[in-house]
């Protein structure tokens, strides 16, 4: 006997209440690969979703608070990039992404482990990049801010 197709689970807080998980945008998967409070199953799904983007599919969040901050204080490098490979080039919050990933493999771990729920700290060429890193997967991470 067959089973019968379980139903797709639907977000049940949020702007997107009601939505299914699987219809959720990728940036809000991203988002909830974060967060500690969704049920596992809902997790799966988005990490899925987001695993499956050929876009947006780095493991690294970046939050608002980040992007600003890059941007108030380190617009100069990403101009300056853009001018050095005009023919291709990627835009803030992408060239944002790249950078956080390559601080986050070369740079120096600069944590002050106060607290455990301060975020990693890791300084790569005069910047200093805050993450957090997802306890259900170490994988995925958030850019809370530049320094």
């Amino acid at each position: 006997m067959e089973k019968p197709n379980k139903p797709m689970p639907r977000i049940n807080i949020s702007p997107f209440e009601g939505t299914p998980i699987d219809q959720l945008p990728v940036s809000y998967c991203r988002w909830m690969l974060m967060q500690d409070f969704f049920p596992r199953e809902w997790m799966e799904i988005a990490k899925a979703k987001v695993d499956a983007s050929p876009i947006h599919n780095e493991p690294i969040f970046i939050s608002r608070h980040a992007l600003d901050r890059f941007s108030i204080r380190f617009l100069r490098e990403w101009t300056e990039y853009k001018f050095t490979h005009k023919a291709e080039y990627d835009g803030i919050a992408t060239f944002l992404v790249k950078r956080a990933k390559e601080a986050w493999e070369k740079g120096n771990d600069v944590s002050k482990k106060r607290h455990r729920s301060d975020g990693i700290v890791k300084q790569y060429k005069g910047i200093k990049y805050v993450f957090n890193q997802s306890r259900r997967y170490p994988e995925y991470l958030e850019l809370i801010t530049v320094m």
